[in-house]
């Protein structure tokens, strides 16, 4: 598996806050911090996927509840 510059992951992201865009959908900004951490290379997509698992629970294909 290659490792992303931080060019390439920033890039990433835009694109894929661009796609999200297009679609409807806003992150929140725990979300985008998230992306940002990513970003900085703090994290990995793993472990923002890991910490979005944690804290989101997906009901059906439309519902998700936040877990608190």
């Amino acid at each position: 598996m290659a490792t992303l510059t931080r060019t390439e992951r920033q890039r990433a992201v835009k694109q894929t806050l661009a796609s999200w865009a297009i679609e409807g959908f806003e992150p929140d900004a725990q979300y985008l911090g998230l992306l940002d951490r990513y970003v900085d290379g703090e994290l990995t997509l793993a472990q923002v996927r890991a910490q979005t698992d944690a804290a989101f629970t997906v009901v059906d294909a439309v519902t998700v509840r936040v877990l608190a």
